[in-house]
């Protein structure tokens, strides 16, 4: 008897495994039929659907921002991490935080010079491997982000400076050095 009830319930258990894995082969097939539509529908939109597509001409690198970034690169976070500790959000500079800042500005002087060059550059594009994962791609993008972001914190400090020693002219030309980077962020793909 037994062997009965054993027999039964494997073949009740077989019968049932069965019947989930066709249940879930029509749902792949379905998912399957869904995305493939949808991704047809991005396809006649003409976006891209990989991330080699996003990948654009070289071009010379006198003109190329990313050129200049890349030489300035290692100076940034030796600066940013000195500025780290200057707070010019919401009060006034003591003599203090601007001696601070002209210290930590003065030290890499090469780097002005550097960003001024980007900032003057007709473009910008960084030789991005777009034949990685996605993971890397996003894990790069941020890299690159961060690195941005601290180039325009050092281009605050540095138009903060001078406002406070009263050379506003400069702390203009400063502001506008920030704006002419950023516009080389839009074809950024992160």
């Amino acid at each position: 008897m037994l062997k009965k009830i054993l027999k039964w319930t494997g073949i009740v258990l077989g019968s049932l495994i069965a019947v989930l894995l066709i249940v879930n082969a029509v749902f792949v097939w379905r998912s399957g039929t869904s995305l493939e539509s949808r991704l047809q529908t991005v396809r006649d939109a003409g976006d891209p659907l990989s991330l080699a597509v996003l990948a654009r001409e070289s071009i010379p690198p006198e003109d190329n921002a990313s050129v200049f970034y890349r030489r300035s690169k290692g100076d940034i976070p030796s600066i940013s991490q000195v500025l780290s500790s200057v707070r010019t959000y919401y009060v006034p500079m003591n003599l203090e935080d601007l001696q601070t800042i002209e210290r930590a500005l003065s030290a890499y002087p090469d780097v002005l010079s550097l960003v001024e060059r980007a900032g003057s550059c007709s473009d910008s594009y960084r030789d991005t491997d777009y034949g990685v994962t996605f993971a890397e791609s996003l894990s790069n993008g941020l890299e690159h982000m961060q690195y941005d972001r601290s180039v325009a914190r050092y281009l605050r400090d540095r138009c903060l400076m001078l406002t406070a020693k009263g050379e506003r002219d400069e702390a203009l030309r400063a502001s506008i050095l920030t704006f002419q980077l950023a516009r080389h962020l839009d074809r950024e793909p992160t």
